[in-house]
């Protein structure tokens, strides 16, 4: 198992260089960069507003801007913020732990969701409750996430007042204390349970597909003639197999909703990573923005690698060459 862990590892750096190199070259092409709105100022010219490229590096080559961005990212340093004027670094940490709360906080909504619902409707094929959690399943996929966002926000926001309907946390309290905490789970909650509700789609027709196949495979039927009790065949065997890949599921999970959560984050006005990103592009703040994209790559590689180690863990069998 460490040796394929070791293997990812090395194969992850190419990945990354590559994917650096795609992201810096693309960037370049974007018209624009945060200092064209100030030609509209009246207190700069058009040769301040070039010096500060100049002085910025704006103006070279972006060959020789990868290579210099590619050289302190190797050390850990993602460059400053053209817009914050500050290290990139410290702006992606004051968001990194509202996007990493909402994001375990969503998959826990999602496998408490799911997994019931999933094996419900397994068991019960054909039957009225399957039909309406298949219904739910259709409604959930074919529901844009922001048109959902915007009902939930104006139902249990703004008509019933149950959760914030904006930031993280109440500033009235003081970081640390009871209320404090409290206050951020409450507006953590609703985000949090919009994107389940939309997330839940795949685990659930996937432990329902493999509930369902499961049922005439023949280690089933074996168990069935044996007199083996059904609750015993269920718990020990169907769900055990069709539990593997949903467990394995659950790193890759966690990295798509560290980068996926965008118009959550942008409809609840929640301050994380995502909305970041979005403004980083509008302003053209590059260096936030490969960044941002960069540490997203890298959730995604992690998650997939830990879903890979779950498989090999929960089913020794499975080697992963």
């Amino acid at each position: 198992m460490w040796k394929t862990v070791a293997r990812r590892l090395l194969i992850l750096i190419p990945q990354l260089l590559a994917l650096s190199l795609v992201i810096f070259f693309f960037a370049s092409l974007m018209p624009g960069d945060p200092f064209g709105g100030l030609m509209f100022e009246p207190d700069f010219t058009l040769d301040d507003i070039e010096a500060l490229r100049e002085a910025l590096g704006l103006n070279r080559h972006w060959v020789v801007r990868y290579v210099e961005w590619l050289r302190n990212v190797i050390v850990g340093d993602l460059g400053r913020s053209l817009v914050h004027a500050r290290p990139v670094v410290d702006v992606i940490g004051e968001r990194a732990g509202n996007t990493l709360r909402l994001s375990l906080l969503s998959l826990v909504f999602i496998y408490i969701i799911a997994i019931p619902l999933g094996i419900v409707a397994g068991r019960r094929k054909d039957t009225f409750v399957d039909k309406a959690i298949v219904f739910y399943t259709f409604f959930a996929l074919a529901m844009p996430t922001v048109i959902f966002a915007v009902i939930n926000l104006w139902i249990f926001s703004f008509r019933l007042r149950w959760f914030p309907f904006i930031g993280s946390v109440d500033v009235r309290y003081i970081p640390g204390t009871l209320d404090f905490h409290l206050s951020r789970l409450r507006h953590l909650i609703l985000p949090a349970l919009t994107a389940a509700l939309l997330g839940t789609v795949g685990i659930i027709n996937f432990l329902r597909t493999m509930i369902i196949d499961s049922e005439s495979s023949d280690f089933v039927t074996t168990a069935r003639s044996k007199g083996v009790p059904e609750r015993v065949i269920y718990n020990k065997h169907i769900l055990k197999n069709a539990s593997l890949p949903i467990v394995a599921g659950f790193g890759p999970a966690i990295a798509g909703l560290i980068g996926g959560n965008i118009f959550i984050e942008m409809i609840f006005s929640f301050p994380g990573m995502g909305g970041l990103f979005v403004s980083s592009i509008q302003t053209r703040d590059w260096p936030v923005a490969n960044g941002l994209i960069l540490i997203f790559a890298i959730a995604t590689v992690i998650g997939i690698l830990l879903g890979d180690l779950f498989m090999m863990i929960l089913d020794p069998r499975i080697r992963i060459r």
